[in-house]
């Protein structure tokens, strides 16, 4: 379903550029460590980046004019290090599946959510600049209900015209800044009615 799929392989992607995909993800990788590093994606139909069940690396690359999510992992951990984001059609970073994410130095704008996480996540965020975003900075949320809770801490972010900082359901947990952000009732369905592609 991407336009370039990797699957049980090692991959290392410097100075790409891979911009006005058509198919469901720009890349995917499948069981595959990954390296992406000073790279641009840009004007996807859906999501840039989609890692199922791999592990990897994304440094000094910028993701901007997609359908969907910037990164979309599951089952993978992953670092990231200063990257830029803008014009996300759903969310700059979602976390999900048990995965885990180590993030530093992340710019998102003009998104759907800045940075997500779900099912079973844990996410490290630290010095992020989150502006103009549409629903929440920071999210934490079920999408699939078998999977346990989804965390995040979180520490030097700026918000700047983001409509809530934070949005926690019930049962996860955001630290922002040392302070404990505990969930509420949330229809998380609810929160995709304005968009006609799944999120």
């Amino acid at each position: 379903t991407a336009g370039t799929t990797f699957y049980k392989s090692q991959v290392r992607l410097s100075n790409c550029r891979l911009l006005h995909n058509q198919t469901e993800d720009a890349i995917n990788f499948i069981h595959s460590p990954f390296e992406v590093l000073d790279s641009e994606f840009a004007y996807t139909f859906a999501d840039a980046l989609d890692s199922d069940f791999s592990s990897g690396l994304i440094e000094r690359s910028t993701f901007h004019d997609t359908g969907n999510d910037g990164l979309d992992v599951s089952g993978t951990p992953v670092t990231i290090r200063q990257v830029t984001m803008h014009d996300m059609g759903d969310k700059g970073v979602s976390v999900g599946e048990n995965s885990t994410a180590d993030i530093d130095g992340l710019t998102v704008t003009r998104a759907y959510m800045g940075v997500a996480v779900k099912d079973g996540s844990n996410v490290t965020l630290r010095n992020a600049t989150l502006s103009q975003v549409l629903v929440a900075g920071l999210a934490a949320y079920t999408k699939k209900t078998e999977y346990g809770p989804a965390t995040m801490t979180a520490t030097g972010i700026q918000f700047e015209d983001v409509a809530r900082q934070t949005l926690v359901q019930m049962g996860h947990w955001i630290d922002l800044d040392g302070t404990r952000i505990w969930g509420i009732e949330v229809d998380v369905n609810k929160l995709y009615l304005p968009f006609t592609k799944e999120r």
